[in-house]
């Protein structure tokens, strides 16, 4: 992913207990994401530049990276 972020996740632990949260990036929409959050479009489209949003090709590469980590 060139260094990219496209995977987000986050954790709580409260009494015992745990939350996980995971996201992962599908599908942006730069002129609403912009307009959002006050800043040119512009911006996003090139920070959205080269990210392969399609399930089928971030599948493989999540399956791939969390092999190497886990083995």
């Amino acid at each position: 992913m060139d260094g990219k972020k496209c995977v987000g996740c986050a954790q709580a632990r409260r009494k015992g207990a745990v939350l996980i949260h995971g996201s992962l990036l599908l599908d942006l929409k730069a002129e609403l994401t912009a307009k959002c959050f006050g800043m040119p479009q512009s911006r996003i489209e090139k920070a959205l530049a080269g990210i392969p949003l399609l399930p089928q090709v971030l599948a493989p590469a999540l399956e791939q990276a969390m092999l190497q980590y886990f083995s």
